[in-house]
């Protein structure tokens, strides 16, 4: 297996590389090691649509909002908080794990809150998937039945909801025609 450059889009600044080792192609969520080479650094801040969790195996790095992160250091970090810049003088070695598909979104305003990030990224799926927006936003059951990944309606195991926020329902048995 060897070391790629990321294959995240944007991709971050050259001397971050992964091995990709567990990608779930239902959710997008991937588990990964990653380097950063020494003197890597990247000046601008990015926040993720996913949830991000990593562990340091060697090395230590540097993010503006948090400082060092050694050997042995962990994070969890939850959709839209901003991190970065970045930077590593030895470079490390570390393994992550994101829920689902990691985006870059890119910028450099390091006071932006959660709420201003959710709407940025928002926005740009206005733009870039307008059909996937307005499906998204619509009322009622916006969860069309998968035949090849079942939401929980065949059996009652998965919590959802039909537009107004509760989850806690029950569905009439459907009548199977014969």
């Amino acid at each position: 297996m060897q070391w790629t450059s990321t294959n995240f889009f944007p991709a971050t600044a050259p001397g971050c590389m992964v091995k990709i080792l567990r990608f779930d192609p239902r959710t997008q969520g991937f588990t990964f090691l990653y380097c950063m080479t020494p003197n890597f650094w990247q000046d601008n801040i990015s926040y993720h649509d996913c949830c991000e969790e990593a562990y340091h195996i060697w090395g230590t790095s540097w993010m503006m909002q948090f400082g060092d992160l050694p050997t042995g250091g962990y994070f969890w970090r939850p959709p839209y908080i901003n991190h970065g810049a970045f930077a590593s003088k030895l470079g490390i070695l570390a393994i992550g794990r994101t829920d689902t598909q990691l985006y870059n979104h890119f910028h450099f305003n390091p006071w932006t809150n959660i709420e201003e990030n959710r709407d940025r990224a928002a926005n740009r799926m206005l733009q870039w998937k307008p059909d996937l927006y307005k499906w998204i936003n619509t009322h009622g059951h916006n969860h069309p039945v998968d035949f090849e990944y079942d939401h929980g309606h065949a059996h009652g195991d998965m919590p959802h909801h039909h537009g107004d926020g509760h989850v806690e329902h029950k569905h009439k048995k459907k009548r199977r025609r014969r």
